[in-house]
């Protein structure tokens, strides 16, 4: 049988005598040289194709059909390289699957996950996962269940995309493959969180951020970023967002400990720990002062006055006024004077000059108070509100 995974074509001698297929597989030989490159590599191939379509022998046609699919892929012709391997695969089934025809189908299905052609990606990654299988590529496997699962996801199918990520962190340990590991169990968690089980997500991201502190350095592939984009909602709906992870990216700094730190703290808060939730957004807000990104920095300190607020509110229900005054401070704080914040400014003063009028300290509340007025006239006259 024909050894339809080499590279190499014995190209058989030509003199007289010589055999029709020996001529076509010379042809095969010379398009395959590898000083080619661009449209006269593709042209070359081309001429291969057209010279043995009309033959009967097939392990040369799948050959040369699977060649053209290496070529079109090595110039990113992703969708023309998967038909040739098709024509390929068609006329001999049993050929084994290469890197780049793995590669043509594993960048084809990102590419429909991120333009939100879900059945597509699904398609493709399905592809993925059996030639993956063919060539015992385990990692290409987990990047093809992650994308699987987000794709389900997306399309609000949670339950098939659990299903996925869970595929997915299985391989991972298999492999001891502590990034994708840590990317999985993240991937669980955005879950976990969208079906309201805070438990489940908090244990998942909590595991992801164990792995991230042992690993000193965990390289991050950008198709593989836990997504920043969904501290704020729906992947690729925040331009900011999308600004911020692009400069982060291009600092090479572990970035997945300010994903992991927003979305602790995000879960804290729906379980009504507070105190835990701040506690995550200051490692946000530490790690993003290291990358001296002071607009990340601007939105984990929102966060974190967001949660101060929230204690504050609760210790003057519970008419521990005190503690109120100490956490409406830490929450004015936070908030500094960026003109978005405003409107919790105004919040976290008011709120004070009740908590210090409550304490007799009447002086200090129309103070509070008055600052608070002034950061209400402010908001009209500027028209910035929270967003």
């Amino acid at each position: 049988t024909h050894d339809y995974s080499s590279n190499n074509l014995n190209a058989s001698n030509t003199s007289i005598g010589a055999q029709p297929q020996d001529t076509q597989r010379e042809t095969v030989d010379n398009a395959e040289q590898i000083d080619i490159e661009g449209e006269e590599a593709i042209r070359r191939y081309k001429k291969a194709v057209i010279c043995v379509d009309e033959t009967d022998y097939n392990s040369i046609r799948a050959k040369a059909f699977q060649y053209l699919g290496k070529i079109l892929t090595e110039h990113f012709e992703y969708k023309k390289a998967i038909e040739y391997y098709k024509k390929a695969r068609k006329i001999s089934p049993g050929f084994e699957a290469d890197r780049l025809e793995v590669e043509a189908y594993e960048w084809l299905g990102y590419n429909h996950l991120q333009v939100g052609h879900y059945q597509e990606c699904i398609e493709y990654y399905n592809e993925l996962v059996k030639l993956a299988s063919q060539l015992s590529d385990e990692n290409r496997k987990i990047h093809a269940y992650l994308g699987i699962g987000s794709a389900f996801k997306n399309t609000g199918d949670l339950k098939s995309s659990r299903k996925y990520y869970v595929e997915a962190l299985t391989v991972a340990k298999q492999l001891n493959d502590a990034r994708l590991e840590r990317e999985a169990h993240i991937k669980l968690g955005h879950v976990y969180y969208e079906c309201g089980e805070f438990d489940a997500a908090l244990k998942s991201y909590l595991k992801a951020q164990e792995i991230s502190r042992s690993e000193k350095k965990v390289p991050v592939r950008g198709q593989s970023l836990p997504g920043l984009f969904y501290l704020y909602g729906r992947q690729g709906q925040d331009r900011f967002l999308h600004r911020v992870i692009s400069r982060v990216l291009d600092s090479r700094k572990d970035v997945a400990n300010i994903s992991i730190g927003f979305m602790l703290g995000n879960t804290f808060q729906q379980l009504k720990q507070e105190e835990k939730a701040i506690e995550s957004y200051q490692q946000a807000i530490n790690i993003s002062k290291e990358l001296k990104d002071k607009e990340m920095q601007m939105i984990a300190k929102q966060r974190l006055g967001t949660s101060c607020l929230t204690l504050a509110s609760v210790c003057s229900k519970d008419r521990d006024y005190e503690t109120a005054v100490r956490w409406y401070k830490e929450a004015l704080d936070a908030f500094g004077t960026e003109p978005n914040n405003c409107l919790l400014r105004e919040k976290a003063l008011t709120g004070l000059g009740v908590a210090w009028f409550n304490l007799g300290c009447t002086e200090k509340a129309i103070e509070s108070i008055q600052d608070a007025q002034k950061c209400a006239i402010k908001e009209a006259d500027t028209g910035i509100y929270f967003r």
